[in-house]
């Protein structure tokens, strides 16, 4: 029908009818963290709009105290910034009312979400007290012992005289590099043989191939011959003696209580302070087992390597960026070589920026971090630097005129930079240039629906309140797949418990100090000495109603 053709917006609606219980079941308290971050800049900068058009655009655009300007200027939209008012005029103290507006209703909507979100934290761990994560201690440069020439009787033997009443169990962690190997020739070898199988299958319907299909039988028996090798080669590895020459001096330590293991985990072990390192266990689909072989001592300067190969590529990036912003302001090279000036620089930069964030990926692999929500974290801190430089520099090279958002997946650690960088774009103009702030709010109006729309099972939902009309065959003959299909688009594989939630609460408060930062340097180019200071007591006094909240 012409109704499946046409385009359905009823998607956008119904994502606003999807209550926050229902994303916390459906894809854990990560994606309703995001999500919370969406609707604070919907909440934000709804009302910061409200304050642009009805307050600062008028004076705005009615101000005739700029000097030699009328208020319809060579540039037509300045007439609605804050550069047609003139200096001195008595109209930007509006401005200067409207910044302490928007600065205490920010930080109101800060501390408002960031105690809900943190009762939200403590309920998602209370509800997930059974984990066996909360139990486990990760136990690092374990001593090897000369007598048994092995880690494990160590851990066993310290753990047993220094905490008897607390400690359950351990298990040691082995290096399967051998052993990884033989599996993927084992699947090698599964794949020759299921190949070999299907041109037997076709010779059979030839009788004339009958000889070639005779060598294919021939080559499936070696091939299984070579597969039964493999397999006693596997075997053998997991033998004893073989698993104490694979051992890593790392261990999985369980204790009976949650607070045995956190205290074991915060606390000093050995003598040596390099020996039997304890931390915190990594949820079980958060590790990242790689990293656990990489020897303690010298994680410092994978870190270290990691830090600066980042800083490096952030700061370097300039170069290629600042040859094009060159081409694109040599004046000279347009008389000399016109057709130059035909090349697409913003194809070009867009490049350049989407090499960046998979670098960035790469370098973050190599820090030696044990979990991958370590690993995103450390991501999205690096990310944001530099995406506050990219977005800078891509201002300066491509003008106004050709602002296009780059978009990435639906990664944490790649969409909070993002939306954090707009909620910082949209606070630094929002008593400048108010215009734009009704771009933001329809920005972040359609990601909150877009990503409801992936996190949340729709199909499932509807199954629920439907399965007692509708038989159980039926059902999954017709149903199943589309829910699969959406279920692919949002997938969780690890939870945080919302670790990310204090970076974007410092990135946003960040965003309200370089706010308070532009105006005083807006307000010092126009108005008198005496009134520069008045914003810098604006961001003094929401120091003060920030720091309490951090502090406790």
């Amino acid at each position: 029908t012409l109704s499946r053709i046409l385009p359905s917006f009823s998607w956008i609606p119904r994502a606003f009818r999807v209550t926050e219980e229902e994303i916390l079941q459906t894809s854990g308290l990560d994606a309703l963290i995001v999500i919370r971050l969406f609707k604070f800049g919907i909440n934000f900068f709804i009302v910061c709009s409200l304050i642009g058009f009805l307050i600062i655009l008028p004076i705005n655009y009615c101000s005739e105290d700029a000097p030699g300007r009328s208020p319809r200027s060579d540039h037509f939209l300045d007439s609605f910034s804050i550069s047609n008012i003139g200096n001195d005029s008595n109209r930007l103290w509006v401005h200067f009312t409207c910044l302490w507006v928007i600065s205490f209703y920010g930080l109101y909507l800060l501390y408002k979400e960031y105690n809900e979100i943190l009762i939200k934290r403590i309920q998602r761990l209370q509800s997930t007290r059974h984990r066996p994560d909360q139990f486990t201690v990760l136990v690092h440069q374990i001593p090897f012992c000369e007598e048994h020439g092995a880690h494990g009787c160590s851990v066993e033997h310290f753990f047993s005289k220094h905490h008897p009443h607390i400690y359950y169990s351990y298990q040691m962690l082995y290096t399967g590099k051998d052993l990884q190997d033989l599996l993927n020739q084992s699947r090698y070898m599964t794949r020759k043989i299921e190949d070999l199988r299907e041109k037997t299958k076709k010779h059979y319907r030839e009788p004339l191939l009958l000889e070639a299909m005779r060598e294919d039988i021939e080559d499936i028996a070696l091939h299984k011959e070579k597969f039964q090798e493999l397999y006693q080669k596997m075997h053998q590895l997991q033998g004893d003696n073989m698993l104490k020459d694979m051992e890593l001096p790392v261990a999985f330590v369980t204790f009976k209580s949650r607070w045995d293991a956190a205290l074991a985990a915060q606390s000093q072990q050995h003598l040596h302070p390099l020996r039997s390192i304890t931390e915190r266990a990594p949820e079980p689909r958060d590790v990242y087992w790689r990293n656990l072989a990489i020897s303690y001592k010298i994680m410092p300067f994978y870190k270290i390597g990691v830090i600066f190969a980042a800083s490096l590529l952030t700061i370097f990036f300039t170069v290629p960026v600042t040859a094009v912003q060159g081409i694109a302001r040599f004046e000279k090279l347009k008389k000399w070589f016109p057709p130059a000036m035909a090349i697409e620089l913003i194809v070009i930069l867009n490049g350049f920026i989407y090499i960046v964030p998979f670098a960035m990926l790469g370098i973050a692999k190599l820090g030696g971090s044990i979990s991958n929500s370590k690993d995103s974290v450390w991501k999205l801190f690096r990310q944001q630097a530099g995406m506050l430089l990219l977005d800078f520099i891509k201002s300066q090279t491509c003008g106004r005129s050709k602002e296009n958002p780059y978009l990435y997946s639906l990664h944490y650690f790649r969409v909070i930079p993002l939306v954090s960088l707009s909620i910082l774009i949209g606070m630094v103009f929002a008593v400048v240039a108010p215009l734009l702030l009704p771009f933001l709010v329809g920005y972040f109006f359609l990601g909150y629906a877009v990503y409801i729309n992936q996190v949340i099972n729709f199909p499932s939902t509807a199954l629920k309140n439907h399965n007692e009309s509708i038989s159980s065959t039926s059902l999954h003959m017709r149903n199943i797949p589309f829910i699969l299909q959406i279920q692919d688009v949002y997938e969780t594989i690890y939870d945080t418990c919302g670790r990310y939630w204090p970076y974007m609460h410092h990135y946003i408060f960040v965003g309200l100090i370089l706010m308070q930062i532009t105006m005083i340097g807006l307000f010092g180019l126009k108005m008198t000495q005496t009134a520069i200071h008045s914003p810098l007591r604006t961001y003094a006094y929401g120091v003060c109603v920030w720091m309490p909240l951090v502090e406790g």
